[in-house]
């Protein structure tokens, strides 16, 4: 074998490896932009009855509307998950340096 025959089947090989390489990124690539049709097939509500309202606990709210502020400074549910989420912050940096702090809670 001559020099010229070996640089042709590494340029061969290089190019054969390459094109591989670009063809199964080309079908990983398709297969992602499938995934924003994934949501649509696996839910099971119709799109008609999902817009336009919100639930929000027991009430269903139209688009742009907001609760009364005396349904949120009553709702047990709510103080429940900040309480929750300020233990789980404490309880886990309980032995490193920086340490959540939590400074105020304020209802908009």
């Amino acid at each position: 074998m001559t020099l010229a025959d070996i640089f042709s089947k590494a340029i061969l090989h290089t190019m054969l490896g390459m094109g591989v390489v670009f063809a199964v990124l080309v079908f990983i690539i398709s297969i992602i932009s499938l995934f924003k049709y994934l949501p649509g097939l696996l839910d099971k509500e119709p799109k008609a009855d999902r817009e336009g309202a919100y639930s929000a606990g027991d009430a269903t709210l139209a688009a742009g509307e907001l609760l009364p502020a005396s349904d949120l400074s009553e709702d047990l549910q709510l103080i429940a998950v900040i309480t929750a989420s300020v233990l789980a912050c404490s309880t886990q940096d309980a032995g490193s340096g920086d340490a959540y702090r939590v400074r105020s809670i304020r209802r908009v």
